[in-house]
């Protein structure tokens, strides 16, 4: 590995760092498709990352472009995954092919038109993470996938949304609609391409207004098929939608290769068309296409290059196994390199941080309220609302109870402060969360009911074990973190592929401080301790089958009693039952919280490799 800054002036992966932003935190690695099948690749990643992600302020979030890193290869390893399994950090990576488009955003779309963009944590399962990266704030407006609405085709494209005939050729890589600039401000509705028959109006309305208004607020429409470039065809848009358009570049050229700029211009219903103040907007064009199909096996030291962005500092860096003549760094050390995660292991035994039963001192919850910040007041009018409908909530300190609850309400909320970042600190020997949130979330949970009895969770599967060797009848798990389930009915996290019954004695129902369309959500205590009582892999999806022991309760010689059969038989009929109806899918944000293995946590094997940075 070598710091060749001046070797990759002009070449495409030192142009995509012109284009990315420079984040606080965030370190972006840039992986040209031509050395994807470089064998002395994953010891480059390795090491690099080895060097990223030490010292006394590491980054936190790694953008790894690099195509196909965020599905399985051949052997059913992901490289992303490995890396934040090894690391400890956040990886965001593709599920396929990569396009880098003027306005600083790489396009990223997998399989049927998913989202392809993934994220990716150590000892979870990865999480769709978006389209675009980074993500502009109207991605979140669009629809989560393509749709059709007659014989038109709603599908994501770098700038926005496609809008075309599902006669149409879908080209990928090759589609002009993917130069396309990104404008952070306003996305684009694409109305056809170039060259192709113009767009029916009755679908086009019908799918538009499927659209939310806000997005439509916000939108420029870009005409591309020659018949819907005119004045006559925007005003009449505007009339069949009834609400305003704004029609803005880029425009089709006219002679079906592409689009040029033109300026924005509002028409409204029954006013004439009006100009808008043009604003500056990067030139048309693909700057980079990536995609690991059709590469060569191996390439010579000097075109695999590797291209990572520190801070504000561009570092290419040649992937070679060979020596270099160019040494660059201070000292060359020889490193051991971190191997890719693919066991994982029992969680060893600890105290919880916060005893059970925890009340919170006003010190705690004075400590709480500065961490919490903002956040605190977001989440208070929930609580305000429980104690109101169910005083018993309250205590014998009710402003002490509310203090209390908003912690509980952060855990089921998303972000820096939910439960799925408070969890995988405690699951993370590196980092420990805020303890006066904890003490004070601890106090919260014992003020609502105890849920007893079945509930269910479930978990990503990506290690080489097998379920079973994983989970040893009789065993007794301690989980590191707080632990959520839902009851028999409620929602389910598609594609999870491992189901996860659990006979409940102490966990709590949240159910109070619920809002929108959260599933009834129970929350087991950290440190929770579980026995494994039936592992059942006979139906098309492995089932893992525990009993919670109480605290202070001994776990036993590692049988069975006769008693954890006749819970797990109870378990056991009650997941038939909730196999057996269709259950709704489960929201994103509150998803993260259901996809760790319970009581496992990730084993990163280590090896020594002669790596040398020189």
């Amino acid at each position: 590995m070598v710091d060749q800054r001046d070797a990759a002036v002009g070449t495409r992966e030192s142009r995509v760092f012109d284009l990315l932003p420079r984040i606080p935190g965030v370190a972006a690695l840039v992986v040209s498709g031509a050395v994807v099948s470089d064998p002395a690749l994953p010891a480059a990643l390795w090491q690099v990352c080895g060097k990223l992600f030490a010292g006394p302020a590491p980054h936190r979030v790694l953008w790894l472009i690099m195509p196909g890193s965020g599905r399985p290869d051949a052997f059913g390893n992901v490289c992303a995954q490995a890396l934040a399994d090894s690391f400890g950090v956040e990886v965001i990576a593709p599920a396929g092919d990569l396009a880098v488009v003027p306005g600083g955003s790489v396009f990223a779309v997998g399989n049927s038109g998913a989202a392809g963009w993934n994220r990716f944590r150590r000892g979870v399962q990865s999480a769709p993470a978006g389209y675009r990266l980074p993500r502009p704030g109207w991605e979140a407006m669009l629809p989560a996938g393509s749709h059709l609405e007659d014989d038109l085709v709603f599908e994501h494209v770098p700038a926005g949304l496609l809008v075309r005939d599902v006669r149409s050729r879908h080209m990928g890589l090759d589609d002009p609609a993917w130069g396309v600039p990104v404008d952070a401000r306003h996305p684009l509705v694409l109305l056809g391409r170039p060259g192709e028959d113009d767009l029916p109006p009755e679908p086009l309305v019908a799918g538009l207004r499927r659209l939310p208004p806000q997005l439509l607020d916000v939108a420029r429409f870009v005409p591309g098929a020659a018949g819907s470039s005119g004045a006559a065809w925007s005003q009449r848009l505007t009339e069949l939608l009834g609400r305003s358009v704004v029609v803005g570049a880029p425009a089709a050229d006219g002679s079906g290769g592409g689009w040029v700029s033109s300026p924005d211009v509002r028409h409204s219903h029954g006013a004439p068309a009006e100009g808008m103040a043009a604003a500056p907007r990067p030139r048309a064009g693909p700057v980079a296409v990536e995609s690991a199909r059709g590469a060569e096996a191996t390439r010579s030291a000097e075109e695999s290059t590797v291209v990572i962005q520190v801070g504000s500092k561009a570092r290419p860096a040649t992937s070679s196994s060979g020596p270099s003549a160019h040494p660059a760094l201070d000292e060359p050390p020889t490193v051991r390199l971190g191997a890719p995660i693919k066991s994982i292991r029992a969680a060893t035994h600890e105290p919880p941080l916060v005893p059970g039963g925890h009340v919170s001192t006003g010190e705690e919850r004075a400590a709480f309220q500065t961490w919490a910040a903002e956040a605190f007041n977001d989440a208070v009018g929930v609580v305000n609302a429980a104690l109101a409908l169910l005083p018993a909530l309250r205590g014998n300190d009710e402003d002490a109870a509310r203090v209390d609850l908003v912690a509980v309400r952060l855990y089921l909320g998303g972000g820096a402060r939910g439960g799925a970042e408070l969890n995988d600190a405690l699951r993370d020997e590196d980092r420990l969360p805020c303890s006066a949130y904890l003490a004070c979330l601890s106090s919260g949970l014992r003020r609502l009911p105890v849920q007893r009895g079945p509930v269910f969770r479930q978990s990503g599967w990506s290690w080489q074990q097998d379920v079973r060797e994983a989970y040893p009848l009789g065993a007794v798990l301690s989980e590191p973190g707080l632990l959520s389930a839902v009851t028999g009915g409620a929602s389910v996290v598609p594609d999870l592929p491992v189901d996860i019954g659990i006979w409940s004695r102490g966990a709590h129902r949240t159910s109070a401080l619920a809002v929108g369309d959260e599933a009834e959500e129970v929350v087991f205590c950290q440190r929770s301790r579980f026995k494994v009582l039936a592992v059942d892999d006979g139906d098309a999806r492995p089932a893992v089958l525990l009993g919670e022991l109480v605290a202070g309760a001994a776990g036993g010689s590692g049988d069975l009693t006769d008693q954890d059969l006749a819970v797990a038989a109870k378990l056991r009929e009650a997941l038939h039952v909730r196999r057996a109806v269709e259950l709704s899918a489960m929201g994103e944000v509150q998803a993260l919280r259901f996809r760790s293995p319970v009581g496992l946590v990730a084993r990163a094997a280590e090896q020594t490799a002669s790596a040398t940075t020189s």
